[in-house]
């Protein structure tokens, strides 16, 4: 792992979702999301076979060894892939989406948030280990960074660390 410098990289791919339902959405997202894993650690780094990959107690998948942290989300057909040398959360909505009252009463003090701050939130639970459920937001820990992408057709993308350095753009793979 680096010592010096924060590993942090931030990959994207879509896949076609006409003609499939809900539920084989999400199961597509899944797969496709552990396949851009595969993917970039083979690709960029070298690793022909993906490490065991372990669930912590609260349901953060992690790899066994700890060669590296990682975290994917999903949404409509988008994956989204943090690849990192430290603890990182990441999470993918599309701009227009509308977030419940319900929802913005319960996470938000002023009950009033956008896809920003709900992906800013849901990157620091995933960060965390948390979950929406558990973690308190804004953070209260003061070593906790936050920045926020839009990439095809007006998907927002939030990526939670504990440090300042964010790669410039998220690279898009087409698998």
């Amino acid at each position: 792992m680096l010592e010096d410098k924060y590993m942090l990289e931030l990959y994207f791919t879509q896949i076609d979702t006409v003609n499939l339902t809900r539920g084989q959405i999400s199961n597509a997202e899944s797969r496709m999301g552990k396949e851009l894993l595969a993917y970039t650690l083979k690709a960029f780094h070298g690793i022909g076979t993906l490490p065991p990959i372990d669930i912590s107690e609260s349901g953060k998948p992690f790899f066994a060894d700890h060669s590296f942290e990682f975290n994917i989300s999903h949404s409509h057909g988008r994956v989204v892939l943090a690849l990192s040398d430290q603890p990182v959360g990441v999470d993918i909505e599309h701009s227009g989406r509308a977030i419940p009252e319900l929802v913005r009463r319960r996470f938000f003090k002023d009950g009033e948030a956008t896809v920003e701050d709900w992906t800013r939130f849901e990157s620091y639970s995933k960060l965390s280990g948390e979950g929406i459920y558990s973690a308190v937001y804004p953070p209260v820990e003061k070593d906790v960074f936050f920045k926020s992408y839009t990439i095809s057709d007006n998907y927002v993308v939030s990526v939670c660390t504990h440090t300042d350095s964010f790669p410039l753009k998220i690279v898009k793979i087409d698998l």
